[in-house]
């Protein structure tokens, strides 16, 4: 089956999500609250051009259009509700989004500030096809205006959403409001009957043809849009009947790049999601809260945000930071500490409970934010693993098991190392007596939690493109292949006696593979192939 990809354009996220994210169920009165500001004129403007940039339904149906001046938009409805456009905030959004999909897709890539790639024909017989899974992003996310696109490039699926965007439907019969959180803890994948219209917009979305998409909806600069106008070049498909050769001497280098995207001769450069290693989320309040009583709404949202993220990797929590930001003053930080550990929101919420009851606010709280200071695996699932066999053996006891069976010199433990030379970089190091660093991962009788702090949210450089497999000597290149752009200088070793100095470049071979290929002073090897 060839690959299908999905783009998800997020039309107004962070307004969506306003209300969505204002109160959690079953709590009537933050919910009379958030209704009454529902039902009331919202618009969000953008500090560049103070512009409207997303409205409301009541927005919209006082008048207000998007890119209305501040002025326009007051006199069309005086108490109309204007909000600063954050485009970090709905940012934070769009991974929160990614955290819920990725339970149900594995590869996902973030195109900032509001969309997202998904790659779905791996999933599509787990969920009974395509018009299925629409039906399930559609569950998952109730309350969002979507405008999708489909194609078997991402960079063709991201030309149709701009160009030929197709909305998802809302359901009907899903309440506004009611996410993925709110459901079951164990919820598994259903198979419900798909509606004829999910059943249309799959068929339209797998039929669409990019060739037919205008090159303004494409992400070429500006000076490349405005020479291929002057030579009334408007579409793909003309731009597509040119000779390759003719485009790479007339034109600059990045539309023939964007062309091998779109044709899958070459992979996008795509920024694919991973789950954080440390939970941390915010939520900014429709309505000011004076009284501890009030954040109970809120503060439930969060922590069914906290239950899903530990559900997923099978953790306990031992401690979480809590902070209150006021209109006024400091902010106020809790420290809610387990001391058996906890994944539940109803446990930590009695807990948070306690706490916020010996509180005094000086100021209303404006903003809540939650940090997940300690985890680990819970017990019970790490000793099953070895149930069956040795049973209910902690990790430190197998290992001791091991160490005395074999000795110290025959267990190994693969780990790499900072070095440029990739034979040098992965290693097989000798397993230490004691290592604490696995007890985070199996549990113990007497767990030890993983401290995880926001020092290790350091930002660091991209990664370089490696290889899944590594060859384990360099073979000479034999075969004809056809080299991308881009070139990796390595020039090392000189200190240790295996210097290599070696230009590295990605190629593909005629049976399309991809291949990591290196020049030195002798000729052309080839290292490994990507998966």
């Amino acid at each position: 089956m060839n690959a299908l990809w999905l783009y998800l354009r997020f039309a107004s996220l962070q307004l969506d999500l306003l209300y969505q994210e204002a109160v959690a169920p079953d709590c009537t009165g933050p919910a009379t609250t958030a209704n009454k500001q529902q039902n009331r004129a919202i618009c969000l403007i953008d500090n560049q051009n103070l512009q409207v940039c997303q409205l409301n339904q009541a927005a919209t149906e006082a008048g207000i259009r998007q890119g209305h001046n501040i002025s326009l938009a007051c006199a069309l409805c005086a108490e109309v509700q204007l909000l600063p456009y954050q485009p970090e905030l709905e940012h934070n959004q769009l991974q929160q989004i990614a955290v819920l999909l990725y339970q149900f897709c594995g590869d996902i890539a973030l195109d900032p500030p509001a969309s997202l790639w998904l790659r779905v024909d791996p999933v599509l017989q787990l969920y009974g096809g395509f018009p299925a899974l629409l039906q399930l992003l559609r569950q998952q996310l109730p309350g969002l205006q979507i405008l999708l696109g489909a194609g078997t490039t991402a960079a063709a699926a991201r030309l149709l959403a701009f160009d030929q965007p197709l909305p998802l439907p809302l359901l009907p019969a899903q309440a506004f409001g009611t996410t993925a959180q709110h459901k079951s803890e164990h919820a598994q994948p259903a198979r419900p009957e798909v509606s004829p219209e999910l059943q249309q917009l799959a068929s339209l979305l797998q039929g669409a043809n990019p060739a037919l998409c205008a090159l303004a909806a494409s992400p070429l600069p500006t000076a490349v849009l405005q020479q291929l106008n002057a030579l009334g070049i408007v579409r793909l498909e003309q731009l597509l009947a040119l000779p390759t050769a003719e485009l790479g001497r007339r034109f600059p280098k990045s539309l023939w790049l964007y062309l091998q995207e779109l044709t899958g001769l070459r992979p996008a450069k795509l920024d694919f999601y991973q789950p954080p290693e440390l939970f941390s989320d915010k939520l900014e309040l429709l309505y000011q809260c004076e009284y501890v009583a009030q954040l109970q709404g809120p503060l439930t949202l969060l922590l069914k945000k906290l239950q899903t993220y530990l559900q997923q990797r099978a953790q306990h929590c031992y401690l979480l930071q809590l902070q209150l930001i006021l209109r006024e003053g400091e902010p106020i930080e809790l420290h809610i500490q387990s001391a058996q550990g906890e994944y539940q929101h109803q446990r930590w919420l009695s807990l948070c409970q306690l706490r916020l009851e010996q509180l005094k606010l000086k100021a209303p709280v404006i903003q809540l934010e939650l940090c997940a200071l300690q985890s680990c695996l819970r017990p019970e699932q790490a000793l099953a693993l070895f149930d069956r066999s040795l049973g209910a053996l902690t990790t430190a006891q197998l290992q001791s098991l091991l160490l005395a069976k074999f000795g110290p010199q025959q267990l190994f433990q693969l780990n790499t190392v900072a070095e440029h030379r990739p034979f040098k970089a992965n290693q097989c190091l000798s397993l230490p007596a004691h290592s604490s660093n696995m007890t985070r991962h199996y549990g113990q009788s007497k767990p030890q939690p993983n401290t995880l702090t926001k020092q290790h949210q350091a930002i660091t450089q991209p990664p370089l493109l490696r290889p899944a497999l590594l060859l384990t000597e360099p073979v000479p290149l034999q075969a004809q292949v056809e080299l991308q752009p881009g070139i990796e200088r390595i020039v090392s070793g000189w200190w240790d006696g295996q210097a290599i100095e070696r230009d590295y470049q990605i190629g593909r071979n005629a049976q399309g593979q991809w291949c990591w290929l290196f020049k030195d002073k002798t000729g052309w090897y080839l290292e490994g192939y990507f998966a």
